[in-house]
């Protein structure tokens, strides 16, 4: 009964190994999925402002230099409406 319980010992501390040494292999995946999950919504992001730029250069490209003008006016002027409401406190949401 001693050699069958030492063989099987034997076998467990092998397969404890095995397991530990995939595990380890599992962490170090898990971690680099997490990176590359960090990566992927960074370039999400920098898409979508990207997207943004080139959406307004197609919107100006048709315009006259007055109606450029007369946009960067009324996009100032919301900039400052949207600051007096955000100091006022007043919600963002209201138009």
């Amino acid at each position: 009964m001693g050699k069958k319980f030492d063989a099987a010992d034997k076998h467990f501390q092998k397969k404890e190994l095995e397991y530990q040494r995939r595990l380890k292999v599992y962490e170090g995946q898990t971690e680099e999925i997490h990176r590359l999950n960090k990566e992927v919504m960074k370039l999400k992001e920098e898409k979508e402002e990207i997207q943004e730029l080139l959406d307004e250069m197609l919107e100006l490209k048709d315009m006259s230099v007055d109606d450029i003008k007369e946009k960067i006016r009324s996009e100032k002027e919301l900039a400052s409406l949207s600051k007096i409401f955000s100091m006022s406190g007043l919600p963002k949401y209201i138009h």
